[in-house]
């Protein structure tokens, strides 16, 4: 059975790291150019999981549930 992984759209992301595309992009093992190309709205799902699971999980603590 899959779990719906909750959304986080760009500016949030990049909330979680100061704003800063560069920081973000180092977190996740891209380029600053995969962030930059990225929509405004929903974030790919391989970074989803990467900042839920791996990066930030105490932000998604009552998610998880």
């Amino acid at each position: 059975m899959a779990t719906e992984q909750p959304i986080i759209t760009k500016q949030q992301a990049l909330d979680m790291y100061d704003g800063n595309g560069a920081k973000l992009a180092r977190a996740l093992n891209t380029t600053r150019q995969c962030v930059s190309a990225w929509r405004d709205g929903p974030i790919p799902e391989w970074a989803v999981l990467k900042i839920r699971f791996i990066l930030k999980p105490e932000l998604f603590e009552d998610s998880a549930a």
